[in-house]
């Protein structure tokens, strides 16, 4: 299932002129330890780097997303939601209840209205006080 590819609509100045352009590559990997079970996800368009997301899952429990960034060029063009549709994916494969997104900055409307759209509400944070986490039931 994982690695994918996403034809985008996006085209930006700083990619390089082929035909790969538009294609946007996820490569989700996992990671264990005898303490914590984690995952990362990079994304891709061409040779560019674009975004990366990583954080914790417990199998059955909870799938706990610690940070996500997609560089500036590349925000507000729905690359964010692919990579958080496709962890919220891999949560369920995980067979996990809850998606959390973790400690989110007030200050950030972009990624909170992304968040509520898909349906995740605030909840009280796990660490630190001045975020919020955003829990999503699947």
């Amino acid at each position: 299932m994982w690695p994918f590819n996403w034809h985008s609509k996006a085209q930006h100045d700083d990619q390089a002129a082929d035909e790969d352009n538009d294609v946007m590559t996820l490569k989700l990997s996992w990671s264990s330890s005898v303490i914590v079970q984690g995952f990362s996800l990079d994304a891709r368009i061409g040779n560019h780097t674009i975004g990366r997301a990583h954080g914790t899952y417990e199998t059955g429990i909870a799938f706990r997303l610690t940070r996500i960034d997609v560089l500036d060029p590349y925000k507000n063009n729905g690359y964010g939601k692919i990579m958080i549709h496709t962890l919220v994916g891999a949560a369920k494969k995980q067979k996990c209840p809850e998606f959390i997104i973790e400690g989110v900055s007030d200050s950030n409307t972009d990624a909170i209205r992304l968040y509520t759209r898909l349906g995740a509400h605030p909840v009280t944070p796990r660490l630190g006080k001045d975020k919020t986490d955003y829990r999503l039931l699947i």
